[in-house]
């Protein structure tokens, strides 16, 4: 009994001692000394794991930041210096005399006759799995300047000061410096070598499968503008559904998915360390997010790249077969098991020729990913047809099932060479709307578009408005024809008959008519300050206008207040300023005019335009 008492104990204590309970068979970072010889271990085809070897050159103190050290090394197998650093092979195990010390995660583009590695200490990556976890969907991350150049090449890991030729390196000081660090030992190595200019976190290569280099065209510049860079190397699913959970082990490749399905979009990278189903990996952040709720997924190698630049993992994922919790400095974390939600992705397209095409697949749940890794999802789902016909009017209507809402249905049309862009940049705006909203996070379900193609530009103008009534009186109606010229097509005339209030008598008013996007302005005021609560973003976006549609309006001028979506006219003075008031927490926008009728003409294709005629009501 005695000794089970004491055996509980001692598990009791490792197990509330920080990593103690998992650093069997790893050695501490001051146990390591230059000219240790080690190997590390990586996947170069397929899922088997191989081993090079390595030889220690020294530790380079607070590099990655304060307390945070590297330990410099160098590959001595031939096939690895003429590769070079590797994107992909972050994570990749580090081991010396059998003991885990940590995991490749820098290198140096150049000299490719050396490979110099840097190796994130072990107990660094043990330490983010006594990170707390947080609300997923996080915000965009704010890079430390040590990591400035995961996504930015021309940036500078860590400013060092000048060093004199013989002296080794010393530690950075002065005004400005980003890091302080040093190599404690192995300097004669690298005496006159700008260690901070070159030494960076391996890439984490993001695959892309089943997006045209035109539909990444277009959307490079935006993804880059979220942080998110996108890697031209091929990339897909596996044939016979990919390596199962059983098979990650230290040395595997492991997959960090954005998107899966028909159009897949995913980070590779390297397993570090398993215990049971919690694991570690890369050796520095992903996107450094903090915590995370990222779909983890098997791969398997299908061939090496090699540039002189930087060479490539090319690889295919497997199942999803778990998730990463943690996106911090020092590696990845996270659990086999248990996947996280993840939104449902469908696109129906029938083309004018009657044949349909169906794309699907899974977003990962991001506030500032998915909006734009769907809106290149629904833009791939468009131009996947063009092969059809050249000249093209794209009718969309999209559901989105938003969790505690009813479904939000909208309506899109675009016609012309950019019309595939412009229905999927309105799409993403949508989104942005919904995920980024103040109050709360939002969880999206699935995402559903049905497509109709037709094969002819269908875009219709404003030709012509003519007032048909004489002298406009309150109580009577405005009777006005609007002519629409359709491209390629005869014009069509539609007569309204607008009503007047008896309270419009004396007055000037407005008669406005515009495409969607002028609508929305004219409804907003160029503003949406007023929301108080997810509710309102979701109403706001519910009642999106569409370019398929001419908006007619009769405006009167009068001052107000809008507050959450509704007009307060005549408030008194007092009541007006205290709405007004940004510590209200139902602020509102001063207006300047308000709507009395409204109408919508639906048109064949895209409408575009506005045009707006003062009418003035006799007394």
């Amino acid at each position: 009994m005695r000794v089970t008492i004491f055996a509980s104990l001692f598990w009791l204590l490792a197990a509330t001692s920080g990593h103690a309970a998992t650093t069997d068979g790893t050695m501490p970072l001051s146990d390591i000394k230059p000219g240790m010889k080690g190997e590390w271990r990586t996947t170069i085809s397929g899922t088997a794991i191989q081993t090079f070897s390595l030889e220690v050159l020294g530790v380079m103190q607070n590099f990655v930041g304060p307390q945070h050290a590297v330990i410099l090394c160098q590959a001595t197998d031939p096939s690895q210096i003429e590769n070079g650093p590797v994107a992909g092979m972050s994570g990749s195990p580090v081991y010396i005399d059998g003991k885990l010390i940590g995991a490749y995660a820098y290198g140096w583009t150049f000299p490719k006759d050396q490979a110099i590695i840097g190796v994130t200490p072990i107990a660094d990556m043990l330490d983010v799995l006594k990170q707390p976890t947080a609300p997923v969907l996080p915000g965009r991350p704010h890079l430390s300047p040590s990591l400035a150049s995961v996504n930015d090449s021309s940036s500078n890991v860590v400013t060092t000061s000048a060093t004199a030729p013989d002296s080794g390196l010393q530690p950075a000081s002065g005004p400005g410096q980003l890091s302080d660090w040093r190599v404690t030992l192995g300097a004669d190595r690298l005496a006159g070598r700008d260690l901070g200019s070159m030494l960076t976190p391996l890439p984490t290569p993001l695959m892309v499968s089943g997006i045209s280099p035109k539909v990444l065209s277009t959307f490079r510049d935006v993804l880059a503008k979220r942080g998110l860079q996108l890697m031209d190397g091929p990339g897909g699913g596996t044939s016979d559904g990919g390596p199962p959970a059983s098979s990650l082990q230290p040395g595997s490749p492991m997959g960090v998915v954005l998107l899966d399905g028909d159009f897949s979009i995913y980070g590779v990278g390297t397993l570090t360390w398993r215990d049971g189903d919690k694991i570690l990996a890369f050796g520095h952040p992903m996107f450094q997010y903090g915590s995370v709720d990222m779909p983890l997924s098997t791969a398997e190698i299908v061939a090496i790249f090699r540039s002189y630049e930087h060479s490539t993992k090319l690889a295919n994922i497997g199942p999803i077969v778990g998730t990463i919790s943690q996106d911090r400095l020092t590696a990845i974390a996270g659990t086999i098991g248990p996947k996280p939600p993840m939104i449902a992705f469908s696109a129906r397209v029938a083309t004018a020729e009657g044949t349909t095409h169906t794309f699907s697949g899974n977003l990962w749940q991001n506030r500032d990913y998915s909006p734009a890794i769907g809106a290149m999802g629904l833009n791939q789902a468009l131009a996947g047809t063009m092969e059809e016909a050249h000249v093209q009017t794209y009718s969309v209507d999209t559901t989105i099932d938003l969790e505690g809402f009813p479904p939000i249905k909208l309506s899109q049309v675009a016609s012309g060479d950019g019309g595939a862009d412009e229905v999927s940049m309105d799409f993403m705006e949508t989104m942005d709307q919904l995920m980024s909203n103040q109050f709360e996070t939002p969880h999206i379900r699935s995402l559903n578009f049905d497509i109709k193609l037709h094969d002819a530009w269908q875009t219709s103008s404003l030709e012509s408005v003519r007032v048909n009534s004489g002298q406009l009186r309150a109580g009577e109606k405005l009777s006005v024809t609007i002519t629409l010229a359709n491209y390629r097509d005869k014009s069509v005339e539609q007569t309204l008959e607008i009503p007047i209030p008896e309270s419009a008598a004396g007055s000037t008013l407005t008669l406005f008519l515009g495409d969607g996007s002028s609508t929305e302005t004219l409804d907003r005021g160029g503003t949406r300050r007023d929301f108080t609560s997810l509710a309102d973003v979701v109403n706001y976006v519910r009642k999106g206008r569409s370019r398929g549609a001419l908006y007619v309006k009769l405006l009167q001028s009068q001052t107000g207040l809008r507050v959450s979506g509704s007009s307060l006219l005549g408030l008194p003075p007092s009541v007006e300023q205290l709405y007004l008031s940004p510590k209200n927490v139902s602020p509102g926008n001063l207006t300047t005019q308000i709507t009395l009728w409204e109408t919508s003409i639906p048109v064949p294709g895209e409408f575009n335009g506005h045009f707006t005629m003062p009418l003035r009501v006799l007394p």
